[in-house]
């Protein structure tokens, strides 16, 4: 797979375009319903898999640095994960911290480390009974996969951690919101620095993301997804020519840094142009509802169609890349239909009371 290195992007996407069009796919997708943060989930639930179906030198198809759709990855790199945290500051805004610490501490544990523990089993199980899957438990012990960054899990690490300091915060503060921004400029300096803390219960990758989620706590409070096109110009501008010099840096061979000074402001004023652009796509919104279900799950779908195409001798990279984002969205999506009314696997496998 890895020997494969062209492909005909141009025909590929006049193909889509044609289907688009023969199709009428427009009335379908484009709805004029306030949907904005669903979709915006939908698009960041669609950078990760895409992400992890074109993966890395020794992930996903394994493709090298100048192949088209690996580059499509790198370029998007700073925005993925940053965009996903976003989004949950925003939406924490709505439902923050009232007080009950016993109840809240109990209500995170059930809906994220409890399917971190059960999901984060039954993927490492299954990375290292079959041959043809990526990774395993190379250099990790089997307690350490709970404890330390490991696969797709540590963002659940990381995000339950975040929870935990914001709810602190909102405590002693009494949801002052002066309070998260001090703490926001505060969190920035940590941020360029986070790569150096103990990766322990992914402690480095927590301050990596805790801007995000301040950000978008924030945005909520400030209404920036009202913001005016005139006071976005000088963010959108920013965003533009940071990605843009991305971009050229990835072209050019240049390392990525996910705790640089580039990536911060990719990642924080990417968030907040999306936010204002609030696009309202039908398709996406659905997928966004199921965001968790599909941020745990997808890597199951992926790595399914990857060895069943392989085992087929279907090397065409876009058959691999459109399967393999069609498998990472629906079979999380089945997942849940499947467990959300079953008593006990609907706590152990989504995270559901």
């Amino acid at each position: 797979m890895s020997g494969v290195k062209n492909f005909h992007l141009k025909y590929e996407f006049v193909l889509l375009l044609s289907l688009y069009w023969s199709f009428n796919l427009k009335k379908v997708f484009w709805v004029e319903t306030n949907t904005g943060i669903q979709s915006l989930r939908g698009l960041a639930c669609l950078l990760v898999v895409y992400f992890h179906v074109v993966g890395s030198e020794t992930t996903g198809l394994k493709l090298e640095l100048d192949n088209g759709y690996r580059l499509i990855a790198d370029f998007l790199i700073y925005l993925r994960m940053p965009l996903f945290t976003f989004l949950s500051g925003f939406v924490y805004y709505n439902y923050r911290f009232n007080g009950d610490f016993s109840k809240y501490f109990k209500g995170k544990a059930r809906r994220i480390l409890i399917p971190m523990f059960v999901v984060g089993s039954l993927f490492a199980m299954i990375q290292s009974l079959v041959s043809s899957s990526n990774g395993g438990l190379s250099g990790y012990e089997w307690y350490e996969i709970y404890f330390y960054p490991f696969a797709h899990f540590w963002f659940l690490q990381s995000i339950f951690t975040i929870f935990l300091i914001v709810a602190m915060i909102d405590w002693v503060s009494k949801r002052n919101d002066s309070v998260v921004l001090i703490l926001a400029l505060i969190s920035v300096s940590v941020f360029l620095v986070s790569s150096s803390l103990p990766d322990f219960f992914s402690l480095n990758k927590t301050f990596y993301l805790f801007p995000f989620f301040l950000l978008g706590m924030i945005s909520n409070a400030r209404n920036l997804k009202q913001l005016s096109l005139l006071r976005l110009l000088p963010v959108f501008i920013i965003f533009i020519s940071s990605l843009v010099v991305h971009i050229l840096g990835v072209l050019d061979g240049s390392k990525e840094d996910r705790t640089g000074f580039l990536s911060l402001i990719i990642g924080l004023s990417g968030s907040i142009t999306l936010l204002r652009l609030c696009f309202h796509i039908n398709v996406l919104a659905y997928i966004g509802g199921f965001s968790y279900t599909i941020y745990l799950f997808h890597v199951f779908g992926t790595a399914a169609v990857r060895i069943i195409l392989s085992k087929l001798g279907i090397d065409f990279l876009f058959i691999h890349v459109l399967l393999g984002v069609f498998a990472g969205v629906t079979f999380p999506i089945i997942v849940h239909f499947l467990f959300k009314n079953m008593r006990y696997f609907r706590t152990a496998m989504l995270g559901l009371r």
